[in-house]
């Protein structure tokens, strides 16, 4: 439309009589060009949010996976990243390092585990927003490696760490470090279970005001 638009415009110039002078005097007078402009951008704009949305539903439906009675093939590096598209608004400036060996596909419990790494990760976001406010600095790094018939994940932040006498008490059902009433205390608590169920370990590296990791090992193979 716009192609034609165009071609009709260049006609006009070449015309020189009143009633078509008029047309181009209007043409000046709404600014056509830059109205060409913002439907160019409007248009990116849909095809942006299009293109979010497909993101976010194709995250739930890998994320909303949560028959426990069923084990699935599932690539490891895909479900951190669906977790993170579902998590986007909450990450805001967090910088978010992706640092991913090769890794074989693994079997899991596939909604499960999507559960285990929102719990993990949510729980970096709010340690870096604690210390960091937004800024620019705070920074989550997320690496992963393959250790002989396990994957290792370790989920890296720069927030204020966590103080030596509670680091034991972390996995604990109903522990929280949070104010009453934004914290349950039992998200590390189900994410231990599900680690556990999935035949691997969790366990924390933590130094204060420098930051935490939490660390993952699944087996490969689920017997």
């Amino acid at each position: 439309v716009i192609e034609i638009l165009n071609q009709y415009k260049e006609k006009v110039k070449s015309i020189n009589t009143e009633e078509f002078k008029s047309i181009a005097e209007y043409e000046k007078e709404i600014d056509l060009d830059f109205t060409i402009q913002e439907i160019d951008q409007l248009m990116l704009g849909i095809k942006e949010g299009a293109t979010r949305t497909t993101e976010i539903v194709n995250s739930l439906r890998s994320f909303s996976r949560t028959d426990e009675s069923t084990i699935s093939t599932i690539d490891i590096h895909d479900t951190i990243n669906a977790t993170l598209t579902i998590l986007k608004n909450n990450v805001g400036k967090i910088k978010i390092i992706k640092e991913y060996e090769n890794l074989p596909p693994i079997e899991a419990y596939a909604g499960k585990l999507s559960q285990a790494f929102m719990n993990v990760i949510n729980n970096a976001i709010q340690a870096v927003n604690e210390k960091w406010n937004g800024q620019h600095d705070a920074e989550i790094v997320i690496k992963t490696a393959l250790l002989g018939d396990k994957v290792s994940i370790k989920i890296s932040d720069n927030g204020p760490g966590i103080p030596p006498d509670i680091v034991s008490k972390i996995f604990d059902p109903f522990f929280t470090t949070k104010e009453v009433g934004s914290g349950t205390g039992l998200g590390l608590s189900i994410t231990y279970g599900i680690i556990e169920h999935h035949k691997g370990k969790i366990y924390v590296e933590s130094e204060q005001n420098v930051g935490t990791t939490m660390v993952i090992e699944i087996p490969i193979k689920q017997k």
